[in-house]
């Protein structure tokens, strides 16, 4: 079942995964420190959104590719925070607003851009390539 009744039950499940990533993405870079952390969780979310791309289903409303997807989701926001760590220490003390908020707008840009490729594309490919 395709629509937005089919896609309601995924958007608490984003919150709580946001919520997640905010709570756990700290501890991960005491422990582990800003560049393995960074490492893990990219490779942690590429495989999460390959194996992703099955068709299993898990129930009537739920598959394998929407329970992943908010893993992913969780496993993203943890990158996105230590890419905002790592700004001010790129950037020298002159530079560091420009930097910010250039990352800030490319960050915003692809949030819009996303779902607006994903909406345009999607009937013209298939679900493994949104």
């Amino acid at each position: 079942s395709s629509g937005i009744n089919a896609e309601w039950p995924l958007r608490p499940g984003g919150g709580v995964g946001e919520a997640i990533a905010c709570c756990l993405s700290m501890p991960v870079i005491q422990f582990l420190g800003r560049r393995r952390a960074m490492i893990v969780f990219q490779c942690l979310s590429a495989l999460v959104f390959l194996i992703a791309i099955a068709d299993v289903d898990l129930g009537n409303d739920w598959g394998l590719d929407s329970v992943l997807s908010l893993i992913g989701l969780t496993t993203v926001s943890i990158c996105f925070s230590t890419v905002y760590l790592w700004t001010s220490e790129i950037a020298p003390t002159s530079h560091r607003g420009f930097a910010f908020t250039f990352g800030s707008g490319l960050g915003k840009f692809g949030g819009f851009a996303g779902p607006y490729v994903f909406n345009n594309l999607g009937p013209a490919t298939t679900r493994a390539v949104p």
